[in-house]
């Protein structure tokens, strides 16, 4: 990306005169700005007293992670909310230079974390050998109740929407 644009200019005697126009190094689009935004937003959330950034600087990161990283405006803001929510993350992820940088294995213990909440419910809500227990009907929460009422075919769609909301984390745009 050029920085500025040298331009010469030769006059009638042979005297060349050279001008220097800085155009911005920045293109970022609003989406990206956006993004700048929200991520210090939740740092404000963490520590209230944090340095406000250079908004254009990190808009333009968020640009890189849109064009040259090919991930979507929807991946970002995903992994910007986890990463925020995380307790560890939130303490390391304080500007867009460190998620870009840390993208791979913030999808990876997303992705993790996310398997770990599948298997805990998966092993609430089933009985013995995977059947669901019916003991008890009564007293459990709507939600449960209405899982418990799904033929298996509903319960599978069900089941494979749940996990497919987690799965473009990782793909390609």
């Amino acid at each position: 990306m050029k920085r500025g644009t040298n331009t010469k200019i030769t006059t009638e005697n042979n005297t060349e005169i050279t001008t220097n126009k800085k155009t911005s190094c920045h293109k970022f689009e609003t989406c990206d700005m956006e993004h700048a935004k929200l991520l210090f937003q939740f740092i404000l959330e963490t520590n209230s007293e944090h340095k406000e950034p250079n908004f254009e600087k990190w808009a333009n990161e968020f640009r890189l992670i849109r064009e040259r990283d090919k991930k979507t405006n929807q991946q970002i803001v995903y992994l910007l909310e986890w990463s925020q929510n995380h307790s560890f993350w939130k303490k390391n992820i304080l500007s867009p230079s460190k998620l870009r940088k840390q993208w791979d294995r913030l999808v990876i213990e997303a992705k993790e974390e996310h398997e770990v909440k599948k298997n805990e419910q998966i092993r609430k809500h089933s009985g013995s050998h995977g059947r669901f227990a019916k003991e008890g009907y009564e007293k459990l929460p709507e939600p449960t109740r209405k899982w418990r009422e799904l033929t298996d075919k509903e319960r599978e769609e069900s089941q494979q929407e749940y996990e497919n909301n987690i799965e473009w984390l990782g793909e390609d745009a």
